[in-house]
């Protein structure tokens, strides 16, 4: 018994709509590798950062640990936190690859109370 030529069609379509729903939906996102850098110019964190483009600011936390390696390993120390403000070039205190068809401004937002002194 063969399969109708409606039925066919309709799986067909359903599963191209899916699709280009999965697409639609993946573009949404801007995934941006960052590694922050402090006065000295050692790097104290590095983290791998998925940014929603529709949304205008979004904040992130810092963390470090020994080997610098994204935040998604444990365990690590909260250092601080970013904000990604607006649409524009990443200042010269951050350095990092940016894999979006458009740049993101990423502004050190707070430090611990450690680094306050530091910088002073």
């Amino acid at each position: 018994m063969k399969p109708s030529k409606k039925i066919i069609l309709v799986v067909v379509a359903v599963i191209l709509l899916g699709v280009v729903a999965a697409v639609l939906f993946l573009q949404r996102y801007t995934k941006v590798e960052i590694s922050v850098r402090d006065r000295s110019n050692r790097p104290i964190s590095r983290a791998e950062i998925v940014i929603s483009r529709s949304s205008r600011a979004a904040d992130i936390t810092l963390y470090s640990n020994e080997s610098g390696y994204a935040a998604k390993y444990l365990p690590l120390k909260e250092i601080g936190s970013i904000e990604v403000s607006r649409v524009g070039y990443a200042p010269a205190v951050l350095s990092g690859h940016l894999v979006t068809n458009r740049p993101v401004t990423i502004v050190l937002r707070e430090w611990s109370k450690e680094n306050r002194k530091t910088e002073k």
